[in-house]
């Protein structure tokens, strides 16, 4: 398992907030019964949870163009594999 790990830092001037978050491991296993009980598949699963994330990251952007670009983004780097297709 390769663990990746987005840092967010939330800046206005000198008021900053910053936040670093990683998560290591599996889907809850409710939630991977759930899915897996629709005919998703684990690493399916594991896609669409991580693609939500992003999705609700990049909707606070307040740029519908700039977070449809963080998702086509994310969406060419699984096509590609997890390491941009540099296996």
């Amino acid at each position: 398992m390769v663990n990746k790990s987005i840092p967010l830092i939330l800046c206005d001037e000198e008021d900053v907030q910053g936040e670093h978050g990683a998560t290591i491991g599996r889907l809850d296993e409710s939630v991977l019964f759930y899915m897996n009980a629709r005919g998703v598949s684990e690493a399916e699963a594991q896609k669409m949870m991580a693609r939500s994330k992003i999705a609700r990251v990049a909707a606070l952007l307040g740029d519908d163009q700039e977070a449809q670009k963080a998702l086509d983004f994310f969406d060419a780097s699984m096509e590609n594999g997890a390491d941009g297709g540099n296996e």
